[in-house]
C-alpha cells in the first residue's frame, strides 16, 4: 500500500484542479454571489422532456421550475476498431474488470470486506472536548460536515487550608519561609542542611479523589520538593476515610532559593467531575505513575489557577472556531530580537523576529524551514498564560516544546537580512511526511455566538473517552437546552428536614420556580452520587429522587450536623445546582458557517472566555469524489490512486495501469445510485 499526501485540500484547490484560473479572492466572491442566487431559488427545480428527433430544443421558466425539452438523437452507427479507434485506447476497463480490481484492493489486507467500503461515504465522528489541538494529516478525512457544539459544566473547587501552622516569616537551616496571605509562599536563602516546613493543613474526604499540584516543579532532595513527590503536574490521591494532611515544602542542602514562589493547589476531582470520572483518573494514576495527573493537566493546562471556594463553570463566551494550516507562523516579522533572560522584545539592528507569539502544543516536535540564510535562529518558550519559561533551543531545523510550553517566539541570528521573502515555515512534525518545506500561512475563522452559555455534564463513553452531554448549539443557530440552573434561595424551612447525626437531610423542591424534574445534577457544594441508598452516601454528596408528585433532594453534609431545619434552609441560600431537564427546550442564536474547512497538518482552536474545554459532536465528510478527481493533479501526485477506508481512516493505494480515475468515478456513481 502506498499512502499519498494530497496537500492542503480546500474548495479553491478543488476548483483550480478542475481548471479554474482565477485568484482565491475572486473564487470566494464567486461563491458568495452564487450563495445569493441560490437563496433566491429555494424552491427551484428542473424538468426534462425528451422531444422527437429533429425537433428544436425548448426552455422555459415559471414559478421556480425550469422546463427543458431535449430532442432525441439519431442512433449512431456501430463502431469498429478500424475507424473508431482500438479497444482500450481510452484506458477504460470493463465493469467486471473494475469490480474485480476494487475487490482485490478491498481484500488486500483484510481490513475491509468489499469494494463499497473502498469508496464509502460514511462520515467519521469525533466528540472529545478540546480547546487547541492538531487537525488533518495524510489520512485526512475531509472538512467538517456537521459541527454541533455541546455544553459542559464542572464544579470548580479548590480546597482551602483549615488552619496555618505558622504565620509571618520563619527561618530554618538558612532558608526563610514567608507566608504571603494570598495562598502563596516565598522561599529564599541557601540551605545549610535540608530545610522543610509544613505550610498548611487540608481536610480530605473519604472516597474522594484529589489532585495535588505545586508550582514550581519539584525535584529531588538536592533541590526542592512540594508535598514530597508532587511536581507542577501534580499527583492523584484518594483517601478511604476522612483525613487531614499537611503541605510540606522541602529545600535540599546547599540549594539556593532566590525568592522562590510556591503556589499549593488541591482540587477535589470527585466534586468537579463526579465519581465515575474521578475514579477513572485515579485508576490511571495507580496503573501508571503520572498518567492520572497528565489526564487532568491536558484538560486544565495552566500552571496555576487562582483559589476558588466552589462555583459552577460552564462553556461560555464562545467567540470563534479557528483553524490554521500547515504553517503555524502568521509570517508577520519585524526588526529586533528577544531577551533570553526575560523573553521580552529587545532592540537589535541586524536581526529579525516574529512579531507575534506562535501557539504550539506541549511535548511536540516542530520543524523549521527557510529558503534563505537568516543566520542562527533562537527559540523562546512561554506557558499558557504567555509567561516566559526560558530558551528552547538554538536550531535551524527543529525544536521540541516542553511540557508547559504553549507559545514560542524566535529571532534570526546575526547578519540576517532585514527583509522577509515568504520562505519561512514552522510546522508540526508528521512522522517525517512533511518536514522542512514551505507553505503559506492560512487561517480560517468561523465566528460563534459569544452570548451563549452551554451547560451539561462530563461523561465517559464505552472507551473511557471524555465527552459532554448537554445543551447543543447547531450551525443554523438552533440551541437545544437540555440543562438548567437553579439557586436554592426559595427553599423554606418547612421544605427541609432536620439533619441527622450523620448530616443527612432532605429538601423538597416544590417551591422552586419552574422545576418539575431533575435528572443528573452538578452542584457548587456537593458531589453527585448515582445510588439512591442514602445511608451509604459519602460526606458532601447529593442524590435526587424524582417522585410522581415531588422532587426530593437527599444530601449528606457534616457541616449541617446539629443544625435545625430553619438554620439548614438559611445555609442553603446561594447554593446552585445545574440539573438535567425532563423535556429539552429550544431557542435561537447566531448561525455559524458549516461545513468548515480543515487544512491538512494544521491546528484548530476554540476561542472562548471559559476554562472548560469545549465539547462538540462533529462529523467529518470523506470528500472521496473530490479527492479522487484531484489526486492526479495534486502537487506531489504521480499516478492513479484509490481511497481505501479502514478503521475510520482513508489511505491511497496505487492502481494498476489499466484502471483510470474516470472509471473509478463511474463506479462510485453506480454505487451511490444503487
Amino acid at each position: 500500500m502506498v499512502t499519498k499526501d494530497l496537500g492542503m485540500v480546500t474548495a479553491y484547490a478543488y476548483a483550480v484542479a478542475g481548471g479554474y484560473t482565477g485568484t482565491e479572492a475572486q473564487f470566494e466572491q464567486l461563491m458568495a454571489d452564487l450563495a445569493i442566487v441560490v437563496d433566491d431559488f429555494d424552491n427551484f427545480s428542473v424538468t426534462v422532456t425528451t422531444l422527437p428527433a429533429g425537433s428544436s430544443a425548448t426552455a422555459s421558466y415559471s414559478d421556480g421550475v425550469l422546463s427543458l425539452g431535449i430532442p432525441k438523437g439519431d442512433k449512431g452507427d456501430k463502431g469498429d476498431t478500424g475507424e473508431k479507434g482500438d479497444k482500450g485506447d481510452t484506458g477504460e476497463v470493463s465493469e467486471a474488470e473494475l469490480t474485480e480490481t476494487l475487490e482485490a484492493y478491498a481484500k488486500k489486507d483484510g481490513t475491509v470486506a468489499n469494494a463499497k467500503q473502498l469508496i464509502s461515504t460514511v462520515s467519521i465522528e469525533d466528540s472529545v472536548p478540546y480547546k487547541f489541538r492538531t487537525s488533518g494529516g495524510s489520512v485526512d478525512i475531509g472538512d467538517r460536515e456537521t459541527d454541533t457544539i455541546v455544553g459542559g459544566t464542572i464544579a470548580w473547587n479548590q480546597l482551602q487550608a483549615i488552619n496555618a501552622p505558622y504565620s509571618g516569616t520563619e527561618t530554618i537551616n538558612g532558608v526563610t519561609f514567608t507566608r504571603n496571605g494570598d495562598g502563596t509562599f516565598t522561599v529564599s536563602g541557601t540551605a545549610t542542611a535540608i530545610a522543610s516546613k509544613s505550610v498548611n493543613r487540608f481536610t480530605f474526604l473519604a472516597k474522594h479523589v484529589y489532585i495535588v499540584k505545586g508550582c514550581p516543579p519539584g525535584g529531588g532532595d538536592g533541590t526542592y520538593k512540594f508535598f514530597s513527590t508532587a511536581d507542577v503536574n501534580g499527583r492523584v490521591v484518594k483517601y478511604n476515610a476522612d483525613d487531614t494532611q499537611y503541605i510540606r515544602i522541602g529545600i535540599g542542602a546547599d540549594f539556593t532559593a532566590n525568592n522562590l514562589i510556591f503556589k499549593p493547589q488541591i482540587f477535589d476531582l470527585t466534586h468537579m467531575f463526579g465519581s465515575v470520572i474521578a475514579d477513572y483518573i485515579y485508576g490511571l494514576q495507580t496503573a501508571t505513575a503520572g498518567a492520572g495527573a497528565a489526564y487532568f493537566h491536558k484538560l486544565f493546562p495552566k500552571p496555576f489557577y487562582e483559589y476558588n471556594s466552589g462555583e459552577l463553570l460552564s462553556i461560555s463566551g464562545l467567540q470563534s472556531h479557528d483553524m490554521v494550516g500547515f504553517n503555524a507562523w502568521d509570517e508577520e516579522w519585524e526588526v529586533g530580537a528577544y531577551n533570553g533572560n526575560t523573553g521580552a522584545k529587545a532592540s537589535s539592528s541586524n536581526q529579525i523576529r516574529c512579531k507575534n507569539k506562535i501557539h504550539v502544543l506541549p511535548n511536540t516536535t516542530y520543524y523549521f524551514h527557510s529558503g534563505r540564510s537568516y543566520g542562527t535562529f533562537q527559540w523562546y518558550g512561554y506557558d499558557i498564560d504567555e509567561k516566559y519559561i526560558g530558551t528552547i533551543s538554538t536550531s535551524n531545523s527543529k525544536f521540541t516544546t516542553a511540557s508547559n510550553c504553549h507559545y514560542v517566539t524566535w529571532n534570526g541570528g546575526t547578519n540576517s537580512p532585514t527583509s522577509y521573502n515568504n520562505d519561512i515555515c514552522i510546522n508540526l512534525s508528521w512522522d517525517g511526511e512533511r518536514d522542512g518545506e514551505y507553505e503559506p500561512y492560512v487561517k480560517h475563522t468561523y465566528p460563534l455566538d459569544s452570548s451563549l452559555t452551554l451547560r451539561g455534564m462530563p461523561k465517559l463513553d464505552a472507551s473511557n473517552n471524555l465527552y459532554y452531554d448537554g445543551d447543543t448549539y447547531e450551525s443554523d443557530g438552533t440551541v437545544t437546552r437540555k440543562y438548567a440552573e437553579v439557586t436554592l434561595n426559595n427553599v423554606g424551612s418547612s421544605y427541609v428536614t432536620t439533619p441527622s447525626a450523620s448530616g443527612l437531610f432532605r429538601i423538597s423542591t416544590s417551591l422552586l420556580p419552574g422545576v418539575k424534574f431533575m435528572g443528573n445534577v452538578i452542584s457548587t457544594r456537593w458531589s453527585c452520587v448515582k445510588s439512591g441508598l442514602t445511608t451509604s452516601m459519602p460526606d458532601k454528596s447529593i442524590y435526587v429522587n424524582n417522585s410522581s408528585t415531588n422532587i426530593l433532594i437527599y444530601i449528606v453534609d457534616s457541616d449541617f450536623i446539629g443544625k435545625t431545619a430553619a438554620e439548614t434552609a438559611s445555609m442553603l441560600s446561594g447554593t446552585k445546582l445545574v440539573y438535567e431537564l425532563r423535556t429539552p427546550t429550544t431557542e435561537s442564536a447566531e448561525p455559524y458557517t458549516n461545513p468548515q474547512i480543515v487544512d491538512d497538518f494544521g491546528t484548530e482552536e476554540y476561542v472562548t472566555n471559559s476554562i472548560v474545554p469545549v465539547g462538540h459532536f462533529t462529523k467529518y465528510m470523506n470528500n472521496l469524489r473530490a479527492k479522487l478527481e484531484m489526486t492526479p493533479e495534486s502537487p506531489r501526485g504521480d499516478g492513479d490512486y484509490i481511497v481505501r477506508q479502514a478503521s475510520g481512516e482513508n489511505s491511497y493505494v496505487a492502481l494498476a495501469s489499466t484502471t483510470t480515475i474516470q472509471s473509478i468515478i463511474a463506479r462510485l456513481e453506480a454505487l451511490e445510485n444503487a
